[in-house]
């Protein structure tokens, strides 16, 4: 029996449920549960197969700061925080895996109650059963059933019992865990690698509003509306499909402007760059406001109707100073706009806009990267574009020592 992370979920924005899914076949999981709340909310554990179990096919039993035990039986979720509150909560739950038993559980929570050392947090212990005898849990959820939800940073994490053998290394975990083979003593170090610049200099050109010179990529959108189309993209070395990838730029707003919009893209194709209208081919693309003072996002799949809208990040400086940006793709379907107060990246980000979990069919096939114009009834519209840095982000394992 050998311990170790097998997979960690943590938000990064509101949402009713934390899910940490593809868990290997462990006989035991031990599971962390931190709840922070936005509003009243609670924290219940659901597990499954392929899928957290919504259905009534839980019993129950709990005592709260030691009070008489109450019951529920074929109920759609386990006990496990005080619940109904606005305050943060931690359990530790412990789950037996056998397919062919009912799941038992054990779920100790500590829940912060009123802020101060003038007041105790509140204990919930409980015990509960999944009355399923045919599945193995491959799926732990927390779920709040309240009206508030879970707040950014809330995080599920599972260690699994039997994590023994080479193939069955988790990758759903953090940068800089280390796993140890217990057959083979062997120790290996999951790490990042990249950093390699994917990008390419050659450049691809329609129209002589958008230029580039001396790296910077300078939108500069007059007052006629045959700038519609126009666009300057660098070819990628390695065409970006399912791969992560970490992109970095720096953005300027010099003028306003009027009924113009313009901004970066990634995209599938040379044509069809007025995105706004076309909706042609794949592409990833930011759209500053008029004012320069957000930026949102939007994707489209090639065959897509329209493009969708991943949101809106905030606060940007005014016009004149730079934005040090980073737009980062992890986990194929997870997408995540950040504005950082320097040009060095370092730390937490000052904002962000964040996707989780996009559609499966999000499968880009991106070749180019630039800048564009979508639409241009009015003028006035200078914006610049930085220090473009494209890189790869692919997490190995690595034997220690190799």
């Amino acid at each position: 029996m050998a311990w170790g992370k097998a997979g960690s979920t943590t938000l990064t924005s509101a949402g009713d449920t934390v899910t940490v899914s593809g868990l290997s076949d462990n006989k035991y999981f031990t599971v962390l549960g931190y709840k922070q709340s936005s509003g009243t909310s609670d924290f219940n554990w659901r597990v499954g197969n392929g899928s957290a179990d919504s259905g009534n096919n839980y019993a129950r039993r709990q005592s709260s700061n030691g009070g008489s035990d109450t019951t529920n039986t074929g109920y759609s979720r386990m006990f496990a925080d005080n619940g109904g509150a606005s305050t943060p909560s931690f359990q530790v739950g412990y789950f037996v895996n056998i397919a062919t038993e009912e799941k038992l559980n054990i779920t100790h929570s500590v829940s912060q109650s009123t802020a101060g050392a003038g007041t105790a947090p509140d204990i919930r212990e409980s015990v509960n059963k999944w009355a399923n005898t045919s599945d193995l849990i491959d799926v732990i959820q927390g779920v709040n059933v309240e009206g508030g939800d879970f707040a950014s940073g809330s995080n599920v994490s599972v260690l699994g019992s039997d994590l023994t053998t080479s193939s069955n290394k988790p990758t759903n975990i953090q940068v800089g865990s280390r796993f140890e083979e217990t057959d083979t003593r062997k120790m290996y170090h999951y790490f990042e690698s990249g950093g390699t610049d994917i990008q390419d200099k050659t450049l691809v050109q329609n129209g002589d509003d958008i230029t580039y010179s001396g790296g910077v990529i300078d939108v500069n959108i007059g007052s006629s509306s045959s700038s519609e189309g126009d666009y300057l993209l660098h070819t990628l070395n390695v065409p970006i499909t399912t791969t992560d990838f970490v992109l970095d730029f720096d953005y300027k707003r010099v003028s306003g402007g009027t009924g113009v919009f313009g901004g970066l893209v990634f995209r599938s194709n040379q044509s069809g760059e007025s995105v706004e209208n076309s909706n042609t081919g794949d592409y990833i693309r930011t759209s500053p406001n008029a004012a320069g003072s957000s930026m949102n996002m939007y994707w489209h799949n090639d065959g897509d109707s329209t493009e969708t809208e991943l949101g809106y990040l905030t606060g940007l400086n005014s016009a004149g100073s730079w934005n040090y940006l980073r737009l980062t793709r992890t986990n194929g379907t997870n997408i995540k706009l950040e504005r950082f107060s320097s040009s060095a990246r370092s730390g937490s980000a000052d904002a962000e806009a964040a996707v989780t979990n996009l559609s499966a069919t999000w499968g880009l096939s991106l070749k180019y990267i630039g800048g564009y114009c979508a639409y241009a009834s009015g003028g006035g519209l200078e914006e610049h574009f930085d220090n473009i840095d494209l890189s790869s982000t692919t997490k190995l394992w690595k034997e220690l020592g190799t």
